[in-house]
This record gives C-alpha cells, structure tokens and sequence, in this order.
C-alpha cells in the first residue's frame, strides 16, 4: 500500500489534477489488498487526463526492488500489477535502470516483464558522445579553455556517471567563484577533491576489489603518470617489489 501510494502521489503531482490527487491519498490509508482496487481505479482515471500524452516511469537502481521483496517490504504483486499495466493501451512506459545486469537478476521477479520489455546494456560512451555530455549541457553558459574537454575524456575514458561527476564539480566551482570558464588547473583542482574525498560509488567499487586487484590497480596509477600512459607487463610485475610495497607478483 505504501508504494503504490507514493507512486499514485507522483503521478497526481505531475498531472496537477485534485481529484487523482485525492484518490493517491486515499491509497495511503488503504490494506494492502484495497490498495490493488484502488489502484486499478486510480490507473482507469489516467487516460483521460493524459490526453494523448505518455507516461514514463523510471525506476532507477531497480535492483532495489528485488531486495524489497526478500525482505518482506513490498510485496511480488506489486511487479505483476506494473507488468499488467502494460498490456493495456494506457500510453504509460516503464523503465527499470540499474547497475546490476539483467542476467544476474533472479527470474522468479522479473519474468513477468521479459516478454514485453526491450533490452538494452548500457556501456561507456564514445568519444564523440563523451564530449556531448560534458559541452551541450551547459552551452552558452560555461566556455571550456582549449583541450580540457578532452582532458576529462582521457579521465574518464566515457564512462558516463564519473564523466558527470567531474563536469558537477567543475559548475559548483565556477558557481562559488561566480565566473564561467574552465581551465586545465581548475580541472586538476576538482579531481584532486574527487579523490580526497571519494564518492560512495567509488569507495564501494574499490572495496568490493580484492587484494590482488587493488595492487595491480593502484602500482598502474602509480607508474602511469599521465591519462593514456601504457604500462608494460613487466614492469607492473616488478613495480611493487622495486619500490618496496611490501608485496610482491608471484
């Protein structure tokens, strides 16, 4: 009952209508199993307000929801009424997104989905696109010096959300200095903050690494000086014992 709540108290945000608004709220106070009718009442509604329009619903970190459902938080119908919401011409689209890929996921959830839903992985971007992402933004309003864009390409090889996270930091930079261009120091001062003070995404990556990777990934950091510098097998293998790391590659 709780979710569908504030899923219904979303929509009737978004559509500004007080009456769908009221039925949202009535949600809040229902059984479970009232909660099902209602919201079938409350999805019957939706067609007429949306005149023609579509509605998205993008779940981010779906992989939530699985966990919810273990732990007795929300219940598996609660996937099958999203599923049968579907199958009928109400102009709504469903996204789930998350980090986790599909083939990891377990069925027994999602199989209600698989026949109606498109696939699709998500992988780093292109070149071309990574310098989409860090200019179009922000066109107009933020002027890059020469080869800086380039230098968070080389960064961040288009890995989308950490391309984000250094343009972020750059605009919250200019914003507190209250100017509008970027320079190759001001990039080299927010990464320098980045790393400092790592993101959750990143602790959580580097502890999720085991020891052996943590090595290798931290002796490259330390010979590659420069974005793009190669590393030579051997000399990786040799690096923690020449400089005394403690470790050694067997």
């Amino acid at each position: 009952a709780d979710f569908l709540a504030r899923l219904g108290q979303e929509i009737a945000q978004t559509l500004a209508d007080p009456q769908l608004q009221a039925v949202a709220d009535s949600l809040r106070f229902a059984t479970d199993e009232e909660a099902y009718q209602k919201f079938r009442l409350f999805l019957d509604r939706l067609p007429a307000l949306l005149a023609g329009r579509q509605l998205v619903l993008l779940f981010d970190e779906y992989e939530i929801i699985e966990t919810c459902i273990r732990d007795g938080k929300i219940s598996r119908g609660i996937l099958h009424l999203l599923a049968g919401w579907l199958e009928h011409d109400r102009g709504v689209f469903i996204i789930f997104t998350g980090s986790d890929m599909l083939e990891q996921r377990d069925p027994l959830y999602w199989q209600s989905f698989l026949g109606k839903a498109l696939h699709r992985r998500i992988s780093f971007l292109s070149r071309k696109d990574t310098l989409r992402l860090i200019r179009e933004p922000v066109a107009g309003e933020v002027v890059y010096e020469d080869g800086v864009p380039e230098l968070i390409c080389e960064l961040t090889d288009g890995q989308p959300f950490y391309t984000q996270v250094i343009c972020q930091s750059l605009v919250d930079l200019l914003n507190e200095e209250r100017r509008r261009s970027v320079s190759a120091a001001d990039l080299d001062h927010v990464v320098a903050e980045i790393i400092e003070n790592p993101l959750p995404h990143m602790i959580f990556a580097w502890s999720s690494l085991g020891a052996l990777d943590r090595l290798l990934l931290a002796s490259l950091a330390a010979m590659a000086g420069q974005p793009g510098t190669l590393v030579d097998i051997a000399a990786l293998e040799e690096h923690p014992r020449r400089d005394n790391l403690g470790f050694a590659l067997d």
